[in-house]
């Protein structure tokens, strides 16, 4: 099975536009598919559209690294751990 990324550099771009956004209605969480969409978009001069899902992705790896960082300080701090 192929990588969802590699589409983008296979097929044609508006396929890839179309596969991508179908990820994306399953999983609105999954960067690689932002991130193929933005290729996709670049890929058809569509500067503005991928930059937005540019920054979606980025968005959403910043968000999960701090939601990541917070449940490991909250399993040190002594008012959250288990007793």
């Amino acid at each position: 099975m192929e990588a969802r990324a590699a589409i983008a550099e296979k097929r044609i771009p508006r396929e890839a536009v179309r596969e991508f956004e179908s990820c994306l209605a399953n999983d609105k969480l999954y960067v690689p598919g932002w991130e193929g969409l933005a290729a996709a978009h670049q890929r058809l001069g569509h500067a503005e559209q991928s930059e937005k899902c540019a920054q979606q992705a980025k968005f959403i790896r910043e968000r999960v690294l701090q939601d990541r960082v917070e449940a490991a300080v909250r399993s040190e701090h002594p008012l959250w751990k288990k007793r």
